[in-house]
This record gives structure tokens, sequence and C-alpha cells, in this order.
């Protein structure tokens, strides 16, 4: 195996846990070819860890252990297992992201968990070099049945020089999948489905639905299959309106209205947030609750103050549309913008829309979504539960 030698001033972040290292801080980049394993070392040849590089990505290295160990079947089971343990302590069935790349250790790679159907995503290019050996260590300790679905959609491959696919390596399986979410049953098509095929990183925060749903109208905006308003109607709403920009997650939604048996009121419109928003704003019938959650607007700094103005015109329109004393639960998902930054959002945005709230409530990531102390990339989902006075 290789050495890899950091330039002279840039040991400290990881040799403290961080476990990106940049282009522009090492030595010899150019002896790698991409996905290849090295052993990582300062300029003074101290031992910082055993990781994979690509000289052709901005993060050149990722490092996947801190001691000077093999990188093999047994490695990649325990990252698997140490995960699945603490998944097994949070939640008492089988649905749940399994393992949370850099949050669980394990640069690159992603796992949703449906039961017996995992949905996996490699990002990098060891990962995808390496995805017999990932899948491999998956039948070890599940089942040589499981059905795996390689989601390898996601525009971070395009930073790796990879390309991008969606993949059953079961010919039969349709994609049609099954789970349930604070005990409400749920589908979707994982094959057709965003990301993974859903979001689980809200689950936790959905609950505070029970505190405000019942008897409540609510409106879901980036419903995607209708997790929030599915958690409403579970809570007493009597009425939810589902939007989203794409027909095939309102379809969606609409099965896990009837798969649930809900009773209540429900509406699905395919429209594009902000026209839909300004439309409500002018409208008499406002909601009691408001839901924005929606996709990351900012996918580099450079494009940091464009997505600002973006998230500020988004908030001053839902505080806008809310009822007097009305709540609103709102997000971002992007990584670039951190809770300081979204507070300083909301503030921007009341004033702009000459409203006044409340903070009742910081919303976070689920626990299947472990942060990184060391990485605040990890940390990426933020949002706040609202009173708009």
């Amino acid at each position: 195996m290789k050495s890899l030698f950091l330039k002279k001033g840039f040991e400290r972040r990881v040799q403290t846990g961080y476990l990106w290292i940049f282009s522009n801080e090492v030595e010899n980049l150019k002896d790698f070819v991409p996905g290849e394993l090295a052993k990582i070392f300062t300029h003074t040849k101290d031992f910082v860890g055993i990781g994979y590089v690509n000289p052709h990505s901005l993060i050149c290295a990722r490092i996947l252990s801190k001691k000077d160990t093999k990188i093999d079947i047994d490695f990649v089971k325990n990252r698997i297992t140490t995960a699945l343990s603490l998944r097994k302590k949070l939640y008492n069935k089988p649905y749940y992201r399994l393992l949370f790349s850099e949050g669980d250790f394990f640069p690159g790679v992603i796992i949703d968990r449906y039961d017996n159907i995992f949905s996996i995503q490699l990002n990098t290019f060891w990962a995808d070099k390496n995805k017999d050996l990932i899948i491999t260590a998956l039948k070890e300790i599940f089942s040589n049945n499981i059905n795996i679905v390689l989601k390898n959609d996601n525009n971070a491959r395009l930073l790796e020089t990879l390309p991008l696919s969606v993949e059953s390596l079961n010919s039969e399986f349709n994609g049609d999948i099954f789970f349930e979410e604070n005990e409400i049953k749920m589908y979707v098509n994982i094959l057709k489905g965003q990301k993974t095929g859903y979001y689980f990183d809200q689950r936790e925060n959905k609950k505070l639905m029970q505190f405000v749903a019942k008897d409540s109208y609510v409106i879901d905006v980036f419903s995607y299959i209708g997790g929030w308003g599915l958690n409403a109607l579970k809570n007493g709403a009597k009425k939810v309106t589902f939007v989203d920009i794409s027909a095939f997650p309102l379809e969606c939604a609409e099965e896990n209205v009837k798969l649930n048996k809900f009773k209540a009121e429900t509406e699905f419109i395919k429209m594009d947030a902000i026209d839909f928003l300004k439309n409500l704003a002018q409208s008499n019938e406002k909601p009691d609750v408001l839901v924005i959650d929606p996709p990351a607007f900012v996918k580099s700094k450079k494009k940091l103050n464009e997505a600002l103005k973006g998230y500020i015109n988004l908030n001053k329109w839902a505080l806008k549309s809310v009822k007097k004393n009305g709540f609103i639960f709102t997000c971002s998902c992007s990584q670039h913008v951190d809770e300081e930054k979204f507070h300083w959002i909301l503030n921007n945005a009341a004033k702009t829309a000459g409203k006044k709230f409340k903070i009742l409530s910081k919303l976070s990531q689920g626990f299947d979504h472990p942060v990184n102390p060391k990485m605040k990339e990890t940390f990426y989902l933020k949002g706040f539960f609202i009173q708009v006075l």
C-alpha cells in the first residue's frame, strides 16, 4: 500500500478526527489512481490513518480508519454491524437509514433498510469500485435472499467522475416497497423515487404534529410521498393538502392516504412551491399548520448567496400564508446553511413579510443520521418549529 503525505500545516484537522483531505493539502497526489487505498502520514511521517484516494476529486482522500488495519470484508462488516446495533436500540421495526457515511465512519457509503430490501448509494470512486465487497458484507450479515437496489443517481458521484445509474440486483423486483414510519403505513417505488427512496431524517420531527394537527387544516409543501401530511392525518387533522412539483410522489401520497384508511379531507396539488404559496397568501383559506421541507437549495459554497435569497423568499411567502397564531415547520437540508445562518434567514424573511414569530423548537436530523462531531458536514438538516404571531 502506497503512502500519501500531508503538506506541512494541514495535519491538525485530520489528526483530531476530520475524515476528508483536500487536493491542496497533500504532496504526492499524482502517485495515485482513483479508488486506491493509501496509508496517510503527516509531513513528519506520523501515521494519520488509512483512507482511499481520488486524485480527480477536490476531496482527494477520505479516511476509513485511524488505525493501521486491513480494509477487507471483516472491516466492512464491522462498520455495518456497529451501525446496525445502534439502529436496533433506537427502532423496533427494520425501517431506517442503516449506514450514514461519515456519520457512521464509513465515508462514501449510504444504506437505507426497508426490512429485507436495501437501497445503497455509493458516492465515491472507492465505494463504487468495491460495491461487491459491500454487497457481500450485507448478505453475510442479513441473508443471501435480500433485495438490493443500487441508487447511484446522486450528483455527488459526478464530483468523483462516476456515472449516474439506478439498478436492481434482482431483475424480478419491480421496486415497490411498503414500510412504516411512526406507525404509519407507507408505499413508494424505490426505483422511481428520489434519493434512496424515502427521507427517514425527519421521522422524529414529524412526531411534533401530535401537538398541533388535531382539528387543524395542514398543508404539506414539497410533500414528496406525504410524510409530514400523513403524520398530520394520524394525529387528527381535519384536512391536509399535499403540494409537490412532480406527479409521481403525489400519486404515492394519495396511495398512502388510502393505505392507512384516513377519512379526513385531502387534496393533492401538482405545482411549484413558490407559485402555490403566493396564491395561498392571497387566499381566504389559510392553514393552521404549514410544512416547508424543500430539497437542498445550495450544493456548493459558490452558490450560497443565491441560495440564501431563495430561502428568504420561500420563508417570506410561508410566513404570509399561515393563519394568525398558526404554526410552521420550516427546514433546510443544505449542509452549507448552518443553524445560525438559517435563523438569520428566518429573521430576514419575517422582516420582509412584516411578520413576527416565536421559535418553539429546533429541528434536526433523525437518530439514524448520526452527526460526526468532528465533521460539521454531517450535521446537514436543521429547522425550526415556529408560531406566527
